[in-house]
């Protein structure tokens, strides 16, 4: 396990860190208002990826045979094509709920939304294929490359042209090279598949495979919202300029921490996939939440000591505040790294996705509908900030308890 963790999460962790390092320049190069409209870009793309992917990613991972694996592979790309199309026919939907809530500056990126959601979500399923059939070095290497080119083309896209499309136009150019890559051997296979597209096999698939568009996906979609639904709030009622300044706090926070989460969750399935003893299932949380309490500690140690000093010093005097944004918000993020491995592969494991999802949806309409409450009080941006760490340490806390009390029924299933 602890190999198979190193091999991913060192690409990584290498992969932020070069993100890191070229961020004091975008900062320079950017103003927080540029950087927030990007920020919101990015956060409507993390809703949208669990959704246009139907979570196949994990389907594919989750895959017990090479064939089921090829089977699922082609059928994620056809469906995530699938769900594309029908978003693109929707978007006159979208531009009318966007210009009702003030949000007519989100609209001209809606089309870029939907195109870079449909590269993610087949990068995704291409990595889980890697995953899956244990060649996590080649994955790996995927993740660091995938860093290097996103970050060369935004310094050189900066030169040129200062505003969010820059940025946005080097995502979208650093996925379509790492997709050509990972489908080189495959694209004609697929484009076919998909060009004599059976529709009565394709919605078969569908409903044999439901659990992860239905309950997986928008379980993904609510574990996302309760982490980054602040950015999205703060960019409509405090302007761009605060969620840029707050999505830089996350993307500190985040990108780092985030995949780790998702690697530690695709160790822990890979672990667990074949062996569900009681034994290995101990085995395997223990080292999670041991290694994720670790890291958890050292981050809040340097955030509360020298967060904000940091900041400035490496992002520019007006970026300091942002280190205080990051300390505030980390709580439920630092929580979620400890637990939510644990929590995330027993529910997918052994059935429980329908439980955990509505408890999930509870907690998001609690932190987001207290937070909502504050903006309306018209109380400060950290105010609005605080409430939302708060509400959102409460519901990791309770989702980890629910799932050590429902922890002996599985052990006891495990066994049988």
């Amino acid at each position: 396990m602890l190999k198979a963790l190193a091999s991913i999460m060192g690409a990584s962790v290498v992969a932020q860190i070069i993100s890191i390092l070229v961020m004091p320049w975008i900062t320079r190069a950017y103003t927080p208002e540029i950087l927030g409209e990007y920020q919101i870009f990015a956060t409507i793309c993390l809703l949208l990826i669990p959704i246009v992917s139907g979570s196949m990613h994990v389907a594919i991972r989750n895959s017990a045979t090479q064939y089921q694996l090829i089977k699922r592979l082609i059928f994620g790309i056809q469906y995530s094509l699938f769900i594309s199309i029908l978003l693109l026919m929707t978007l006159p939907i979208a531009i009318t709920i966007f210009k009702n809530i003030g949000g007519n500056w989100v609209i001209k990126f809606l089309p870029l939304i939907i195109l870079f959601t449909a590269f993610s979500s087949i990068f995704q399923m291409g990595l889980s294929f890697l995953i899956n059939s244990k060649r996590y070095a080649e994955a790996s290497s995927y993740t660091l490359s995938k860093s290097l080119v996103s970050n060369f083309l935004k310094v050189l896209f900066s030169v040129f042209y200062v505003n969010a499309y820059s940025l946005i136009f080097a995502l979208l150019v650093t996925e379509s090279i790492q997709i050509n890559r990972l489908l080189k051997n495959k694209k004609r296979k697929i484009v076919s598949v998909f060009l004599i597209l059976n529709l009565k096999r394709f919605f078969r698939n569908t409903r044999a495979l439901r659990v992860f568009p239905t309950y997986v996906s928008m379980g993904a979609v609510v574990e996302i919202l309760m982490n980054w639904f602040p950015i999205l709030i703060t960019g409509f009622a405090y302007g761009a300029e605060y969620a840029g300044l707050l999505g830089l706090s996350f993307m500190v926070i985040n990108g780092p921490v985030y995949p780790f989460i998702g690697a530690m969750k695709s160790v822990c399935f890979g672990e667990l996939a074949r062996d569900l003893s009681e034994k290995n299932l101990r085995r395997v949380y223990y080292r999670s939440i041991s290694l994720g309490l670790l890291i958890s500690l050292f981050i809040l140690i340097i955030l509360s000591t020298f967060g904000e000093r940091i900041f400035e010093l490496v992002f520019g005097s007006e970026w300091a505040i942002s280190g205080r944004y990051a300390l505030i918000s980390f709580f439920p993020i630092s929580l979620s790294l400890i637990f939510s491995p644990m929590y995330s592969t027993l529910n997918n494991l052994f059935g429980k996705q329908k439980g955990f999802f509505f408890l999930q949806i509870i907690f998001l309409v609690i932190g987001m509908g207290s937070t909502i409450v504050v903006v309306i009080l018209g109380f400060d941006f950290e105010a609005f900030l605080i409430t939302f760490s708060i509400s959102m340490s409460i519901n990791q806390l309770f989702l980890t308890l629910s799932t050590l009390y429902l922890s002996p029924s599985f052990f006891k299933q495990a066994k049988s």
